[in-house]
């Protein structure tokens, strides 16, 4: 969510665009060149040359963690070859500044960017005694705000602007409170259907092995079994021919192989 957005010039002529920004937003650097891109190629009228486009300059203050490449409050980009290092050109400027990443104590501020940065985040609480050494244009900002708070439009304004960021926030919670809860459902769901499937799969492999190892087992029985028939009936063919060779009759070689006379018949046949 944006709460400021400037466009300046300075006395050099270069372009500046300020945008604050209260709530994350997982597109907010691209945004950043765009509004970049869009300022710089604004200058390009008909019959100027490429050469006269002022360098423009984006800063980007967020109240909340942007870059989480980086523990520093302040990062700057512009246009490097990468491996020696050196500009392309100089036209593009863009600085990040992320409040939460600035953990200065008010007095300890001494640079523009840090008095800027306290005054960002603590310039409602400050009193002049506590900046008079500071920066002439940020004392100019408190001196503003002092003014602008006993305007009474300003104040619906104030207060109708912040109304705005609370239900803002409160929408976000919400947002997230639903994600989490969908998110929450859609993997107890997908969880309890893949556990089913797997239970499936599972169920269906044991079967299968202890079915193979079953008929496995059944088969080594069964031919075991036609197995000594077969070899018990071979034997007593082989010894009924060599009785009925040695000149034994039929019906004696049956009452001692203990078979049917119609078997031994069967071998001369």
């Amino acid at each position: 969510m944006t709460i400021l957005d400037v466009k300046a010039k300075d006395e050099k002529g270069h372009l500046y665009n300020i945008e604050m920004q209260i709530g994350p937003e997982t597109s907010f650097t691209w945004r950043i060149l765009f509004y970049w891109s869009r300022l710089f190629g604004s200058q390009l009228v008909r019959g100027r040359e490429y050469d006269e486009l002022q360098k423009t300059i984006s800063i980007a203050i967020t109240d909340f963690e942007l870059l989480q490449e980086s523990e520093h409050y302040h990062s700057t980009f512009r246009v490097m070859e990468e491996q020696q290092h050196f500009l392309l050109c100089k036209a593009l400027e863009i600085h990040v500044l992320e409040l939460p990443k600035y953990k200065k104590a008010l007095e300890d501020a001494q640079t523009p960017i840090e008095q800027w940065l306290s005054f960002l985040k603590d310039g409602k609480d400050m009193q002049h005694d506590q900046i008079q050494k500071w920066d002439e244009e940020c004392k100019k900002a408190l001196e503003e705000i002092e003014h602008l708070s006993r305007d009474e439009k300003f104040r619906w304004v104030y207060e109708d602007r912040l109304k705005g960021i609370l239900d803002y926030y409160s929408g976000l919670k919400s947002k997230f409170r639903e994600g989490l809860q969908k998110g929450l459902q859609e993997g107890r769901q997908e969880g309890l259907q893949e556990g089913r499937q797997e239970g499936l799969q599972e169920g269906e492999q044991i079967g299968l092995e202890k079915g193979l190892q079953k008929g496995f087992s059944q088969g080594e029985q069964a031919g075991l079994e036609k197995g000594m028939q077969t070899g018990e009936q071979i034997g007593l063919l082989k010894s009924a021919k060599k009785m009925l060779e040695a000149g034994m009759t039929p019906q004696e070689v049956a009452n001692i192989l203990d078979v049917s006379i119609q078997d031994i018949q069967n071998l001369n046949a």
